[in-house]
């Protein structure tokens, strides 16, 4: 995951049942902007690689929580 770009008009605030392999992920945005601040999954907060986050659960279903801010 990456730093999301607004579509016009359409305010997302979640996605469901997005798969990945085995794994069924759930997601959910708060805030506004553009820049990523935190990003939990399962409630656990992931930490960054060089501006990228790497969802690595295989299997199970998964919440993932993005919180957006305007400044990184």
């Amino acid at each position: 995951l990456s730093d999301p770009d607004p579509l016009a008009s359409v305010p997302l605030t979640e996605l469901r049942n997005v798969r990945w392999r085995d794994a069924v992920y759930d997601f959910s945005w708060e805030g506004k902007g553009t820049k990523i601040r935190e990003l939990k999954l399962d409630g656990k907060v992931l930490h960054s690689n060089s501006g990228t986050f790497s969802l690595h659960k295989s299997k199970g279903h998964h919440i993932v929580t993005v919180s957006l801010s305007e400044t990184p």
